[in-house]
């Protein structure tokens, strides 16, 4: 008899986290509040990153590495900045 109550108890359960109940709330339900939370936080991590990749940040850390190796260099040997305009290059046309 104990283990047709687990089962009782566990089919109580189970309903519960699937909304069975017609409550209009969308947060009477543990699992459409949590789908919710999830769907909310994948917008905040997406506008995050977009922000990170097309930041004036990244641009401006290019420009002044790439000033930096000039002046270091003196145009004696202008790979280094070849090979930082071509990853700015590739940078700016994955965005």
């Amino acid at each position: 008899m104990p283990a047709n109550n687990l089962h009782t108890q566990l089919n109580s359960l189970t309903d519960q986290l699937f909304c069975t109940t017609s409550d209009p709330n969308p947060r009477s339900c543990l699992l459409e509040a949590l789908g919710t939370f999830l769907t909310e936080i994948v917008g905040v991590f997406s506008q995050f990153s977009i922000s990170l990749t097309n930041g004036p940040h990244v641009f401006d850390y290019a420009e002044n590495y790439i000033r930096t190796v000039i002046e270091a260099n003196d145009l004696s040997d202008t790979s280094v900045v070849a090979h930082l305009d071509q990853k700015l290059s590739l940078l700016t046309s994955v965005l």
